[in-house]
């Protein structure tokens, strides 16, 4: 297996592993009375996914000698990337507030639904965008 084909196949199993967390944390922002340290730990491990993600995107990108970099997808693909970490990082900062009591535990579920919805479309449209490569 060239160093490639690895770099892929990490890329492509940590998506799908991240990203059924991400749509994990949305199943469990919907449910009322779950402890706030279950989503948050959804998040997290979404989040260190993304991580993955970006940087064995980046390290095929260097295999490739820079050719996806210049590719319309791949940017677009990086940028769906992005803005599904915005939303987990905002929804774990409403988590934070909750814990902190500044923020009503209902008041705060209904934020997590919202951001959760939004992170899990991110990841539907940069799926799109990676599958179909425009």
């Amino acid at each position: 297996m060239t160093p490639y084909a690895l770099t892929r196949l990490i890329h492509v199993t940590t998506a799908v592993l991240a990203m059924g967390l991400v749509t994990a944390g949305l199943l469990v922002a919907r449910i009322r009375g779950v402890p706030p340290a279950v989503w948050r730990s959804l998040a997290r491990a979404a989040l260190i996914g993304l991580v993955v993600m970006l940087a064995t995107g980046l390290v095929m990108d260097y295999f490739t000698a820079g050719a996806l970099h210049g590719a319309r997808w791949f940017r677009i693909g990086i940028g769906w990337a992005l803005a599904t970490a915005a939303s987990l990082i905002y929804a774990d900062r409403v988590i934070a507030r909750t814990a902190r009591g500044v923020l009503d535990p209902e008041a705060a579920r209904k934020r997590l639904v919202i951001a959760s919805a939004i992170a899990v479309t991110c990841v539907a449209l940069a799926v799109v965008v990676m599958v179909r490569r425009p």
